[in-house]
């Protein structure tokens, strides 16, 4: 329950001489926070159209004390929340920029999914028409090439024997070349 006093709490005695000796009572921190306190209060009674039902306590000064304590500790407290909540604004700001650069890439990655769809599509209607239109010439390729080799086969037989006729009329050596040997020529063998 919060305390209204209704007047400022008993000054030391330096205070009271100085507020009866003619100067002027200037009040102090603590007393400035009961009259705001006692504002406050009554402000609160006002707009919620209640009355006191009891007199108001006055307040020691070990409760002034740990009031002030209060209301400091409040007042940090509330700092922090407010200095909190601007973090928490940011990361949210942080995180909706983070979500849009998200959502592109994903965009993009939709879209080149797609493309590798069509791409997939259309390269399997190639596969599936290739035994038809392909198939009749990877036939005849076969084909040739095995005739191929047995032409080569039969060249490679020709030339061994002309390089063996080389040998027996013309000594030819085919590795080296000797002195006074009416023929000469690079050595080849087809593998």
């Amino acid at each position: 329950p919060a305390c209204a006093p209704q007047s400022p709490p008993p000054l030391p005695q330096a205070g009271r001489k100085r507020a009866l000796g003619g100067a002027g009572w200037v009040p102090g921190r603590k007393h400035l926070l009961l009259l705001t306190h006692r504002r406050m209060a009554a402000a609160s009674e006002r707009r919620e159209g209640l009355r006191k039902s009891a007199p108001a306590r006055r307040v020691n000064s070990k409760q002034y004390s740990q009031l002030n304590v209060n209301f400091s500790a409040i007042g940090a407290q509330v700092e922090r929340l407010r200095v909190r909540l601007g973090q928490v604004e940011a990361e949210i700001k942080a995180d909706a920029e983070g979500m849009e650069a998200y959502s592109q890439r994903l965009r993009r990655v939709q879209l080149e999914q797609e493309l590798i769809r069509v791409r997939l599509k259309r390269n399997k209607e190639w596969a599936s028409q290739f035994a038809t239109n392909v198939g009749p010439f990877e036939a005849k390729y076969d084909k040739l090439t095995g005739e191929i080799g047995t032409l080569y086969d039969a060249a490679k037989d020709k030339h061994a024997r002309a390089v063996q006729l080389l040998v027996d009329e013309f000594r030819y050596h085919p590795a080296f070349r000797r002195p006074g040997d009416d023929f000469s020529a690079v050595p080849f063998r087809p593998a």
